[in-house]
């Protein structure tokens, strides 16, 4: 794929090209994947256990085979630890093995595209694969490193900028320059400027975050639906106990008057306490799943609130024909259609899943201007070339929170 020539404005100080280098980006996603498998909190009981398991059942079917006879009986103990060991390992190496394959994936079809970075006198802003628009005033420092100057922002990851990809500029005046706008630059720039695209947007959506968006947030983060009992989970264990329990009868009574007996009353007694205990397990692990989700979303509400400017408690979109804008706090994310991966709708929202660092938004119903909800579903439906899918909703007491307020069970 040829790289498109980029477009820059009058005020620039510095123009920085980043070669794309797959092998490069394959690395550093190997470095952090390797990192994160071996912290302490990916080590949690329910995947342990489960991989433990697999490496005991491993060890049961070498014992089968006749394949660990050489080893004594009073190592079984050390055996048995050394196999439920190398399940969590073969476990981490197979989830390894599958993100990478996904970045492989993912760096395909993003082959080709450099990445440019323009310093103008109060922003720099990135073009290519991740377009983003960033103030210097969200920047703590400049830190020099062999590759280059690591920008350090105040929240998120920092920007690195590699001193052999200097077009315009001299690579020993960026520190200069960035440290100097840190201080200067008062205000913040516009959300999204107009005449970068040269036309208005199609949509405007401003989504200001609280509990019933933080709600919704956490059903589009599971895409959370309800659910549902066909007749063969509704009934099948029931048929089956009645043909197990009268097959056995029948063995050992015979066909007989009192066997039918027997099978009637045992059936009449065991059956609807089965149908009952289905339905009430079904009915807890549904509230289970909900009172989850209304929890992720109030954990999410309490850490806006407690975030202060750290994290955004308002985010602005616009959606115009050939890229739509996200403007959360101080940082503007340019964002292709193309690279939408699902639609998404929730009782308020709408939610956008996004295959890039920041990988979803989500748009307030209430926020949108510009035209009604279902026109901007239909214009991003033609435009990706997919359909919403609904996702549904927990239930609280009366619904009351759907509706603003603040209870909850």
């Amino acid at each position: 794929m040829e790289n498109t020539e980029v477009k820059t404005e009058d005020n620039l100080y510095f123009l920085v090209r980043h070669p794309y280098d797959e092998e490069e980006i394959r690395k550093l996603a190997g470095k952090t994947m390797r990192a994160a498998l071996s912290s302490k909190k990916s080590f949690t009981v329910k995947n342990t256990v489960s991989w433990i398991f697999i490496g005991l059942i491993l060890m049961g079917f070498l014992l089968k085979k006749g394949l660990l006879e050489w080893v004594p009986y009073q190592a079984r103990y050390l055996t048995i630890a050394l196999f439920g060991a190398a399940g969590i390992v073969a476990g981490r190496v197979l989830i390894y093995i599958l993100v990478m394959i996904t970045v492989r994936r993912n760096l395909k079809k993003n082959e080709g595209r450099d990445t440019w970075l323009e310093f103008y006198g109060d922003r720099l802003v990135i073009r290519g694969t991740e377009s983003a628009e960033i103030p210097y005033r969200i920047l703590k420092a400049v830190r020099e490193t062999e590759a280059g100057y690591l920008l350090e922002k105040k929240e998120g990851k920092g920007v690195l900028v590699k001193k052999d990809g200097f077009i315009e500029g001299l690579p020993e005046q960026l520190p200069e320059f960035l440290n100097e706008a840190m201080v200067t630059c008062s205000g913040r720039p516009e959300k999204v400027r107009q005449d970068f695209h040269g036309e208005s947007e199609r949509f405007q959506a401003v989504t200001v975050w609280s509990e019933r968006i933080c709600i919704n947030a956490a059903v589009a983060e599971v895409k959370y639906r309800k659910k549902k009992r066909n007749a063969f989970a509704k009934y099948f264990l029931s048929i089956f106990m009645f043909v197990f329990t009268a097959a056995l009868i029948f063995l050992v009574e015979g066909f007989t008057v009192q066997g039918v007996l027997i099978i009637i009353v045992i059936n009449a007694i065991m059956i609807p306490l089965i149908l009952l205990v289905q339905y009430l397990s079904f009915k807890n692990g549904q509230r289970a799943d909900e009172k989850k989700i209304r929890k992720s979303g109030l954990k999410m509400w309490k850490t806006i609130q407690q975030s202060g400017e750290i994290r955004p408690a308002e985010s602005e979109a616009r959606f115009f024909d050939e890229e739509y804008l996200i403007a959360e706090g101080e940082t503007v994310y340019h964002r292709d259609y193309g690279q939408i991966k699902g639609l998404y709708e929730t009782g308020d929202c709408l939610y956008l899943e996004y295959s890039g660092i920041i990988p979803r938004e989500l748009i307030d119903k209430k926020g949108i201007t510009g035209g009604q909800t279902e026109e901007l579903k239909q214009f991003l439906e033609e435009t990706c070339g997919k359909k919403f899918q609904y996702l549904d909703m927990p239930k609280s007491r009366r619904n009351e929170w759907i509706h603003g307020s603040k209870t909850f069970y």
